[in-house]
């Protein structure tokens, strides 16, 4: 569960708890996030998604979780 008011989208070592969520491949995790709430397409600081992760580290559930739940295919970082 998470507790009312908790801040899912808070930044922390360049990957918000989606992000961090997506790159260890934790389905549950992803699943709970995005239904309380968390801001699928938010960007790092250095311009990344969770989808962009999620793809790079080639968990094909958690970007079909993403694109599920509305995450932006055509989001490019900063440099494109």
């Amino acid at each position: 569960a998470i507790i009312a008011g908790a801040r899912l989208d808070v930044e922390v070592r360049d990957g918000t708890p989606l992000i961090w969520a997506c790159i260890g491949r934790h389905a549950a995790v992803v699943s709970l996030l995005l239904s309380a709430g968390a801001r699928v397409n938010q960007q790092t600081s250095e311009g990344r998604t969770a989808l962009m992760l999620a793809s790079a580290v080639g968990w094909e559930t958690g970007v079909s979780l993403l694109v599920g739940a509305g995450a932006d295919v055509a989001v490019r970082k900063a440099e494109g």
